[in-house]
C-alpha cells in the first residue's frame, strides 16, 4: 500500500458504523500487541463479544473494533480459511 495514502472526505466522521476493515491472520496476536502499545478497544455487550480480550465472534469471523483520532471505527478481522481476502499466515 502506498505511504500516506488518504482521501479527504466531505463530511464529519459518524462513528456510527465501520470506515475501515483490516483482515489479520491472526486477531489474538495482534489485539494483544496492540494493546500492549496502549491502543484501546471497544466494549460492546452482546452475545459472542468477549471483554477480557476485546474480540467477538461474529457469524464466521473474529473481530474487534477500535477508533482512530477523528472517531471513526476500525474493524480488526480474522477471516475463516479459504475467505477471499485472508492474509496468509
Amino acid at each position: 500500500m502506498p505511504e500516506n495514502l488518504s482521501y479527504r472526505w466531505g463530511s464529519k466522521a459518524s462513528g456510527s458504523h465501520d470506515q475501515m476493515r483490516l483482515s489479520v491472520a491472526d486477531i489474538q496476536a495482534e489485539v494483544r500487541e496492540l494493546k500492549q502499545r496502549g491502543v484501546q478497544f471497544e466494549e460492546f455487550d452482546f452475545p459472542g463479544f468477549d471483554k477480557a480480550t476485546s474480540i467477538a465472534l461474529v457469524d464466521d469471523h473474529w473481530a474487534a473494533w477500535v477508533r482512530d483520532t477523528e472517531g471513526n471505527q476500525l474493524v480488526i478481522v480474522q477471516l475463516p480459511v479459504g475467505a477471499m481476502d485472508r492474509p496468509v499466515p
